[in-house]
C-alpha cells in the first residue's frame, strides 16, 4: 500500500513539472474549447487567465473566456454545436460553459445586446443566459436579448424562451413575443413586439454573413497533431508512468528480500 502511494505522489510531481512551464497549471475549464470567432466589426476583446488577446477572426473562444465589444464594435462567436452568438456594440459576455456533445451551455450577459440562434437537437439539451435582473431559458432557435444594469428585455424571432426572474416568477415567451425583467420584479406578461423593434433588434447585431466554423472534430485532430506542447506531455505522462513503475517494482523487490529467511 505505501509503495502505491509513494508511486502516486511520483507520478503527480512528474505532471506538475511538465506542465507548470506552459501555464496549464489551474482549472481545466480555462482551456476547454467552445467555439471560434466567426466574425468581428472591427475585433473585440477575450480576455482569460493567460491574458487579453483581440477576438480576431478564427481566434478561439474557451469557457469561462469574457468576451467584449467596443462602443462601435460587433462580434460573432461560432459555438462547436453550431449555434451562432451576434454579440453587439459595448457588451460583455462571459461563455461560462458550453459542451458541443451534450448541448449544455451557460452564458453571462452582463452588458449590452446578443442575438443567439441556437441548435438544440437533443432531449436534454440547455441553453441559458444570465443576466443582472433575469435567466433566460432557451427552447426554440432564435431570440435576442439586451441586458441593462436595472432591466433585462427579450424578442424571441422563432421557437420559444422561458424567462425567469432572479427575484421569481417566471414565463414563456413564444416567436414575435417581447418581456421585460425590471430589477426585483417578476417579469413582464409577454406582448407583441412590433416590426420596427424586432427590425433594430436584428441591425444592432448584425455582424454580416457567417463564417461558420469548421467541425469540432477537425479543429481537435488538428490541434493535437500540430502542437508540439501535447506531444511532450504525452512523452511525460509516459516517462512518468515508467519511473513510477520502476520504483514500486524495486521497493516490492526490497520487501520480498528482506522478508525472505
Amino acid at each position: 500500500m505505501k509503495n502505491r502511494e509513494l508511486g502516486k505522489k511520483l507520478l503527480a510531481a512528474v505532471l506538475l513539472a511538465l506542465l507548470a512551464p506552459y501555464g496549464f497549471i489551474g482549472p481545466l475549464a480555462q482551456t476547454q474549447r467552445a467555439g471560434q470567432v466567426a466574425g468581428a466589426i472591427p475585433a473585440g476583446e477575450i480576455q482569460r487567465p493567460s491574458g487579453t488577446q483581440a477576438a480576431a477572426m478564427g481566434v478561439e473562444v474557451r469557457w469561462d473566456d469574457l468576451v467584449t465589444t467596443n462602443p462601435s464594435g460587433r462580434t460573432r462567436i461560432g459555438l462547436d454545436d453550431g449555434s451562432i452568438l451576434n454579440i453587439g456594440s459595448g457588451a460583455s459576455l462571459r461563455v461560462v460553459q458550453h459542451n458541443a456533445a451534450s448541448q449544455q451551455s451557460n452564458l453571462t450577459l452582463t452588458f449590452g445586446q446578443m442575438r443567439a440562434r441556437t441548435k438544440l437537437s437533443k432531449p436534454n439539451a440547455s441553453f441559458e443566459v444570465r443576466t443582472n435582473t433575469a435567466v433566460v431559458g432557451v427552447i426554440g432557435t432564435d431570440f435576442w436579448i439586451q441586458a441593462l444594469p436595472t432591466m433585462t428585455r427579450i424578442i424571441v424571432f422563432e421557437g420559444a424562451v422561458r424567462v425567469t426572474s432572479l427575484a421569481g416568477g417566471a414565463v414563456m415567451a413564444a416567436a414575435g413575443q417581447t418581456v421585460t425583467v425590471p430589477s426585483n420584479q417578476p417579469p413582464s406578461a409577454p406582448s407583441s413586439a412590433s416590426h420596427s423593434e424586432m427590425q433594430q433588434a436584428a441591425d444592432d447585431t448584425d455582424v454580416g454573413t457567417p463564417a461558420l466554423p469548421p467541425p469540432p472534430s477537425e479543429m481537435r485532430a488538428e490541434s493535437w497533431t500540430s502542437n508540439p506542447v501535447h506531444w511532450i506531455l504525452i512523452a511525460g505522462a509516459a516517462a512518468g508512468g515508467i519511473i513510477t513503475y520502476l520504483v514500486v517494482r524495486n521497493n516490492e523487490k526490497g520487501s520480498s528480500s528482506s522478508s525472505s529467511p
